[in-house]
């Protein structure tokens, strides 16, 4: 193991006096224990009655306005801060024409290589912030040793990942969006295998990190306990979010709620310290970042404007248009990680001053020529556009469906079947790639097993009104009515949303149609029209 590059002699009394970003109170809050708002804001949500139409609608709205809105503070930054544009001009001009023309025509095709590199690359981005926060306060703290940057950066991957790789739901979403775009599949026993070797990685990073942490603190070198703090808090939030939380898109509601909160808040005090100390921002940034309470509102408003971009494709009917606003969205979403990964770095003179840890007695970052710079970032992303282009080539030769068959979810042949049930094996404790799995054997005549396989839902999952629904229809068309009379009735008792409630009450009027019950038929279709007028 190399030996840690510490900071020189005489370092320490250039350490900057505050160990917080702003004040103990607000650093606890914004950045540090967010999560304990947050959770207990939200389950009093849920305790009073929101339903999962709501928190649909509840992450609807976090979306737009939290995870589209906090886009646009890095696109102020990089637009209209004058000395960093010059700098990255080439970047910030030709990468969002490349990502706008290229997300718009993966959306409007609906090819799936985009969709898996967004979740992946989210994943990264959300990582990568709480290791930046965790760097932040060490260099507060005057820990700068190289080999404990690398020892935090360790812990918060594999911290981060061994998650996505217990979260059955992500682990689906990630197959789901792999297997469609081309990728092979992968065996269950793979599965379990990567899980383990993760495990196992993970508690090697953990004895290295503390070890790191007892050799250091040795040799004088203390770090950050509120570094400590905010690993623990965003890994740890990560973890209840992701795996200890039944309700996937509440989960990833709550964590987007912290990671925004903390973005929104440390660039906000950036810039404002980048406006008071430096002459040559631009006349934009120094107007909206003057700290007066209307600027504050202002700055609220154009982020809630910017997501407003998010909310129209979500809310608009016609698919041509639907499609061109998600590209859209995915272009800002690549843009808003892309530049995140340049803009901020903490090595760089002008990021340490807007963070307030300018330390005269460090080492300016080597300048090294512009095309050298630009010719190593471009074989930098080498890699993931090959991997997109595989990708795509794959999914566009391949066994792939039309455009219409995608939008309607159809999947005709024996790929997707196989699909399906892979993802079931890898992802037992995932609710819908289960039910999908049923849904394939019955429609593949293995009724025996598909009915096998909705009782086992039903009996880890007993108020699960889709599956007792799919479980009732299969009944049906086997022609067994009293066993699909009972699990239709348990689906509309055991329905959350308006949605389930009126396809439940429509299966039983198909029900009584073919038990020559007219008044019940009359009664059970008349039922979603109540629910759900004019649908």
């Amino acid at each position: 193991m190399s030996q840690p590059a510490h900071p020189p002699a005489g370092a320490a009394s250039a350490i900057p006096n505050s160990q917080w970003i702003l004040n103990r109170l607000p650093d606890l809050v914004l950045f540090v224990l967010t999560p304990i708002i947050i959770v207990p804001a939200i389950w009093l949500l849920t305790s009073s009655g929101l339903d999962s139409l709501s928190v649909d609608v509840v992450s609807t709205l976090v979306a737009a306005f939290g995870a589209m809105g906090h886009h646009f503070p890095g696109m102020i930054r990089a637009y209209c801060d004058r000395e960093l544009f010059q700098r990255f001009r080439g970047r910030f001009i030709f990468a969002p024409l490349v990502l706008l023309v290229s997300c718009i025509y993966f959306s409007q095709q609906h090819l799936n290589a985009m969709v898996l590199v967004l979740a992946v690359w989210g994943y990264w981005h959300g990582m990568m912030q709480v290791y930046g926060f965790a760097r932040i306060y060490d260099a507060k703290a005057g820990s700068t040793a190289a080999i404990t940057a690398y020892w935090d950066w360790l812990l918060c991957l594999f911290g981060f990942g061994l998650a996505v790789l217990y979260s059955h739901g992500q682990l689906a979403n990630v197959l789901s969006s792999w297997y469609a775009s081309g990728g092979p599949l992968f065996e269950p026993e793979q599965i379990v295998l990567i899980r383990r070797i993760g495990v196992v990685a993970t508690v090697v990073v953990l004895v290295g990190f503390g070890s790191n942490y007892i050799v250091q603190m040795r040799r004088g070198y203390r770090q950050s306990h509120v570094k400590l703090l905010i690993l623990a808090s965003g890994i740890g939030f990560w973890w209840y979010c992701m795996v200890g939380i039944e309700n996937l898109v509440l989960g990833i509601t709550m964590f987007e709620v912290f990671h925004d909160v903390q973005y929104l808040a440390i660039v906000w005090l950036f810039n404002r310290r980048r406006v008071e100390g430096n002459s040559r921002v631009g006349n934009v940034l120094r107007f909206l970042f003057r700290g007066s309470v209307w600027m504050i509102l202002l700055y609220l408003g154009l982020i809630f404007a910017y997501g407003t971009i998010k909310l129209a494709s979500v809310l608009a009917d016609h698919e041509t248009i639907k499609s061109t606003l998600l590209g859209i969205v995915w272009a800002s979403t690549i843009l808003h990680f892309y530049f995140d990964g340049f803009i901020w770095k903490v090595r760089e003179a002008s990021t340490r001053a807007g963070l307030g840890l300018v330390d005269a007695q460090r080492a300016a970052v080597q300048a090294h020529p512009l095309w050298k710079m630009n010719s190593f970032h471009l074989l930098k992303w080498l890699p993931l556009v090959g991997l997109v282009c595989w990708l795509t080539i794959q999914e566009l030769s391949g066994s792939v469906l039309s455009s219409s068959e995608k939008v309607e979810r159809v999947w005709p042949d024996e790929f997707y079947q196989a699909m399906r049930l892979n993802l079931a094996e890898a992802a037992p404790g995932d609710l819908h790639s289960q039910r999908l799995a049923a849904v394939t054997l019955a429609n593949l005549g293995k009724h025996s097993e598909a009915i096998a396989k909705l009782a086992e839902i039903l009996r880890q999952h007993p108020e699960d009104s889709q599956s007792h629904r799919l479980l009732g229809e299969l009944y049906l068309r086997l022609g067994r009515f009293d066993e699909s009379l009972k699990s239709l009735q348990s689906a509309a008792f055991s329905a959350r949303s308006d949605s389930d409630r009126a396809s439940a009450h429509f299966r039983l009027g198909q029900l009584y149609a073919l038990r020559k019950n007219p008044a019940a038929v009359e009664r059970e279709f008349r039922e979603p029209l109540t629910i759900q007028p004019g649908r």
